[in-house]
């Protein structure tokens, strides 16, 4: 089931979220309707996006960059989920002209209390720091601690905000999508299997406690770097000095 799509219009090449319901766990397709030729959505993200685009609630996809689909037109989109191949309902979408704004793939965590430190990767954000907005407009109170084009760290999660809607806005105030951000401490493993299915853990966090999706919270927040060291000395130059 398709209840809304984020944004509601948008061109080649940008990131929408579809929320809803029974997409399934395992990527299927979503299908923009041209009229009888169905054309498939584009997945092909970043590495940085890990493959956290398709949820059971949530779908996040590219705008198919085809000639079947001319801007700026209204096109119905549906959902067909993997195994079974069964069908959502349609729901329209609007094909826009110009270039893509900013756009978000993954959000992590996208749960946890006030002050939760979260990390949301993508495209277009932009060298020069914008804004992360929670539900009901709520902004973050300070920088993060890193902003560029495909990564913004470190924004905290302010006070004042609600469970609902996140997006991120660049520079000159232009949104992104929308993903979903549960505000709230969990409690144990069951609470977070009971929210967010199987494979998620409660992790406690330097303001309270999240669910994750990893094996051990010992790992949950680590990251790996790949360093290329040269040994190799510089060339003697003989400089002549008159």
């Amino acid at each position: 089931i398709i209840n809304e799509i984020s944004p509601a219009s948008g061109p080649a090449s940008q990131y929408i979220t579809i929320m809803g319901a029974n997409f399934g766990t395992s990527q299927g397709r979503v299908i923009f309707d041209a009229g009888g030729a169905n054309v498939d959505g584009d997945f092909s993200f970043p590495e940085v996006c890990s493959d956290n685009y398709w949820r059971n609630d949530r779908i996040i996809v590219k705008v198919p960059d085809d000639p079947a689909l001319p801007p700026v037109n209204t096109y119905p989109i549906r959902v067909i989920r993997n195994g079974d191949s069964a069908q959502s309902n349609d729901y329209n979408f609007e094909v826009s002209g110009g270039t893509p704004g900013p756009q978000v793939c993954d959000m992590s965590p996208d749960n946890g209390p006030i002050g939760t430190a979260v990390n949301l990767f993508g495209e277009n954000f932009g060298s020069a720091i914008g804004d992360v907005v929670f539900y009901n407009g709520v902004s973050i109170s300070t920088p993060p601690s890193i902003w560029n084009d495909n990564q913004i760290i470190g924004a905290q999660v302010p006070v004042g905000a609600q469970t609902g809607l996140v997006r991120v806005e660049d520079a000159v105030g232009s949104p992104s999508n929308n993903l979903a951000f549960s505000v709230g401490s969990c409690s144990d493993d069951a609470y977070c299997n009971s929210i967010y299915g199987p494979g998620f853990i409660c992790c406690p966090g330097s303001s309270g406690n999240s669910c994750v999706n990893s094996p051990s919270c010992d790992t949950a927040n680590s990251c790996e770097y790949t360093w290329d060291i040269n040994t190799e000395t510089d060339q003697l130059q003989v400089v002549e000095y008159q």
